[in-house]
This record gives structure tokens, C-alpha cells and sequence, in this order.
């Protein structure tokens, strides 16, 4: 009797341990190209069509076209920023593009999935390539600095 469901217990988890892979496997399969070819489709409009539905969503998704999007709709930030500090990098861009819009640090942590501490000390360097006096206030400057372009 006891060998008799040693075998049974056996045979069940055979069938768990390969019937449930399986089945992910099959799924993955059916469904997963559907919603990784919306996602590609929407993308490639994004980028054919250069239009960009809300720049807010994108930076709530922390969505690669982010970045792209921005540049089409403030086309002359990145270079006002360039003009003013040519070292500034692509993150950096980012930070300041984020700041720009009103998001405050915590909720730039949020979005970027990076620690409030790095946030901060990112702002920080942003600051001081800029040449912030202390006391000014990063968003303002950028707004009075693009408003003055």
C-alpha cells in the first residue's frame, strides 16, 4: 500500500512540475507576442508619427520615449542646456526635464525607480554644474532660463 502511493505521489508531481511549465510556456506563446506587438506598434506611432499623447504619462510609465517626446515639444531645452554646460549627460537631461515639468524628488525616486538619496544627490551635481548660486531654486531657474531663450 505504501509503495503503491509512493508511486502515485511520484507520477503527481512529475505531471505538476511539467504540466504547469508547460502551460506557461503555451500562454506566454498566445498571449505574449499580442501585448509585446501593441506595445511595439504603439512605439514605432510614437516615433513615425513623432506625436506624443501626454509627456506626464510617459514619465509615470518611466517609458523609454520619454526623453524623445520632451525633445519634440521643448525642442530648444536641451540645447539651451547644452549651450550652458556642455558636460551635462543624458541622465542629467533627464532630471532636469523631469524637474522642469514640476515633479518634486520623491516623486522623480517614484517614477525612475532609483533611491530618493540618488535623486537628491543627482540634483545636487545638476546644481552644480550649472553654477547655481546657493539659495536658487533649480525649477525656477530652469523656467526663467528656457522662459528667457
Amino acid at each position: 500500500m505504501i509503495e503503491r502511493y509512493i508511486d502515485m505521489s511520484i507520477i503527481i508531481d512529475i505531471v505538476i512540475f511539467m504540466v504547469f511549465p508547460l502551460s506557461v510556456f503555451i500562454w506566454y506563446k498566445y498571449y505574449g507576442e499580442e501585448y509585446y506587438i501593441e506595445e511595439e506598434v504603439s512605439c514605432k506611432e510614437i516615433l513615425m508619427y513623432g506625436y506624443c499623447t501626454d509627456i506626464n504619462q510617459l514619465v509615470e510609465r518611466n517609458s523609454p520615449y520619454f526623453w524623445y517626446c520632451f525633445q519634440k515639444v521643448y525642442p530648444d531645452f536641451c540645447a539651451g542646456l547644452l549651450e550652458k554646460n556642455p558636460s551635462l549627460n543624458i541622465s542629467e537631461f533627464k532630471l532636469c526635464a523631469y524637474i522642469y515639468l514640476g515633479y518634486k524628488s520623491c516623486e522623480n525616486a517614484e517614477y525612475t525607480n532609483i533611491p530618493m538619496v540618488s535623486v537628491k544627490h543627482n540634483r545636487f551635481v545638476v546644481e552644480n554644474k550649472l553654477k547655481l548660486l546657493p539659495g536658487e531654486n533649480l525649477q525656477t531657474w530652469l523656467r526663467h532660463y528656457y522662459a528667457t531663450e
